[in-house]
């Protein structure tokens, strides 16, 4: 199998799609960024148990668990837009991307930022102009809500996908395999390693070999393009069941016992740049992929991606046996699970924006005090916190300029 790359294998590749296939909806990718979508809201939900739990007890097991199934989450975000933007076939001229999908994200960066900055103010009880002044110097110079790091790095990723798309575009794959070698090393390995003796004895010039977290998201991207091509049919499954199960238990025992090691909260095994999470999300995007193909698929060009609308590659034909079918339960769960994961793609940016919003309610309420059983206090809290966040991209979806340009 290869890598689409070169010109005459693109040629070859695209040229039997019929313009109506091109723009259906890529439910890979829909799938996905639920998933990813869901596994944010986790995350942020499992951090106040690290102060809520006595380290080693059930409670702190099970929501480092929790922790630790969620972690991809970004790291699969990063990839669903590299296997979208990354595309060779898909139109994205620098002018677009600079004038228009650039200024997007940071816009609604921006005014989101400010939201935040407003509410904190008013929650402290000094809502005063000079308080707002100062709040806006903060937002402009990227001192803004902590889960907006992911929004930062998304800006980076985007201004250089010139480049990244020239490599998949114009390379072979021995080039892309080249690239993918050397962000695992020194983006993953390395910021991973240096945690642990004898690496953490390195010092000077060597230390910056590896790559910060920010640069190294290019490589998840590169890495979704290169899975959703290459490494996705069939046979790939128990490769990827098998990196999904080794990156669990590297991230969940790793973290176990250096944190009772320490006897305080580490989290060198849960970064989204460390091992044991890198193969999560190359097992996770690599099993939906599988279950979706993308061998007879092109991405449509118009689609903003990231945590926009994602094109599909596999919609269902038309049929006229819809009435003769005599198991009609299972086409309909499928289609709803279909429309489900694309409600929750579309709506994944707006609720990834808004959703701290209600951690922050729940965190004034004392909502985060371990009165639960931790079996389901993630999951129900997740579910919950994620139907709030619905409503509120339902809501600002129906409204002009705001559903284009900030949600």
């Amino acid at each position: 199998m290869t890598l689409i790359m070169d010109r005459e294998s693109l040629r070859r590749e695209t040229s039997g799609l019929s313009p109506a296939r091109a723009g259906q909806r890529d439910k890979a990718i829909d799938s996905l960024k639920s998933i990813a979508i869901v596994s944010v809201i986790i995350i942020h939900v499992t951090s106040y148990g690290w102060d809520v739990y006595s380290i080693n007890s059930a409670g702190w097991i099970i929501n480092m668990m929790w922790a630790c199934l969620a972690r991809p989450a970004v790291p699969v975000f990063l990839m669903c837009s590299g296997a979208l933007m990354l595309a060779p076939e898909r139109a994205l001229p620098t002018r677009k991307l600079f004038l228009k999908n650039l200024p997007r994200i940071i816009l609604s960066m921006l005014v989101w930022a400010m939201a935040y900055k407003v509410y904190a103010i008013g929650a402290g009880g000094d809502l005063t102009f000079a308080a707002l002044i100062q709040g806006a110097k903060e937002v402009l110079v990227f001192n803004q809500e902590f889960h907006f790091y992911y929004i930062h790095m998304t800006i980076l990723v985007y201004v250089c996908l010139p480049v990244t798309r020239l490599i998949v575009a114009r390379g072979e794959r021995r080039l892309s395999e080249y690239c993918l070698a050397l962000w695992f090393i020194f983006g993953v390995i390395y910021p991973t390693a240096i945690n642990f003796w004898p690496f953490y004895l390195i010092s000077g010039f060597a230390r910056q070999w590896m790559l910060n977290m920010t640069y190294a998201s290019i490589g998840y991207g590169m890495l979704g393009f290169y899975i959703r091509r290459v490494a996705s049919g069939a046979g790939t499954r128990k490769w990827h069941a098998l990196s999904l199960g080794f990156g669990f238990c590297l991230a969940f025992f790793g973290t176990w016992i250096i944190c009772v090691r320490a006897n305080a909260f580490a989290d060198a095994f849960l970064g989204g740049m460390s091992v044991g999470v890198a193969f999560m999300a190359t097992g996770i995007f690599g099993l939906v992929s599988a279950a979706y193909p993308a061998a007879d698929a092109a991405p449509a060009s118009d689609t903003v991606p990231d945590f926009d609308t994602a094109p599909a590659f596999d919609a269902a034909p038309a049929s006229d046996t819809k009435k003769k079918n005599p198991a009609p339960k299972r086409g309909l769960t499928k289609e709803a699970i279909a429309k489900t994961t694309k409600y929750l793609s579309d709506a994944s940016f707006c609720v990834y924006l808004a959703h701290v919003f209600f951690l922050r309610v729940l965190e004034n309420a004392g909502w985060f005090s371990g009165w639960m059983s931790p079996v389901l206090f993630a999951p129900l809290t997740a579910a919950g916190i994620l139907f709030a966040s619905l409503l509120v991209y339902a809501v600002l979806s129906r409204i002009p300029i705001v559903n284009r340009w900030l949600i």
